[in-house]
């Protein structure tokens, strides 16, 4: 696989896992803000923008609190 392939692919990826965090959150009942979200699980607000519009990759962990808080499961937020 190419380096430009292998780019493509991870950027596919974190745009979908973009997704799902948004959607983890906005599904959330009561609706939750980022930065609540981010307060409940020990980031910022910005970490958690970051998060949402695959500007960062995330640390397993990270991922984990916000399936915990939002009652999603870790499968479902890297399907």
């Amino acid at each position: 696989m190419s380096k430009e392939e292998k780019e493509r692919k991870k950027k596919a990826f974190m745009d979908k896992l973009a997704k799902e965090v948004k959607r983890a959150r906005a599904d959330y009942q009561p609706k939750i803000t980022q930065e609540e979200l981010a307060k409940r699980i020990g980031v910022s607000k910005q970490h958690i923008s970051n998060l949402e519009t695959g500007k960062y990759y995330p640390a397993v962990e990270v991922m984990l609190e916000i399936a915990f808080e939002t009652g999603k499961d870790l499968v479902i937020l890297f399907r």
